[in-house]
């Protein structure tokens, strides 16, 4: 598995630094929903809007950093639990 996780670091490394703060938060977040991983991410990098953090989520899902899972509940739309793969 040490492997795997050399494989991983080196994969994340390619990965904008937006992307790499949102896998650093989910090691501590994991299973967060996506509104409340969003305001952690906030707190540190103000100015980026919840549809560029959303595209970031969408991007790590699509290299399999990530899994989502749809709640089925949101205030304003669906909302998402985000898990570290």
């Amino acid at each position: 598995s040490s492997i795997k996780n050399v494989l991983f670091k080196e994969k994340a490394e390619k990965l904008e630094e937006h992307e790499q703060v949102i896998l650093e938060l989910l090691k501590t977040l994991n299973g967060a929903i996506t509104g409340e991983l969003y305001d952690k991410f906030l707190e540190n990098h103000k100015g980026v809007s919840m549809r560029t953090f959303r595209k970031y989520l969408n991007r790590l899902e699509t290299l399999e950093f990530v899994r989502t899972e749809d709640t089925g509940s949101g205030f304003r739309g669906k909302s998402r639990k985000i898990y570290l793969r």
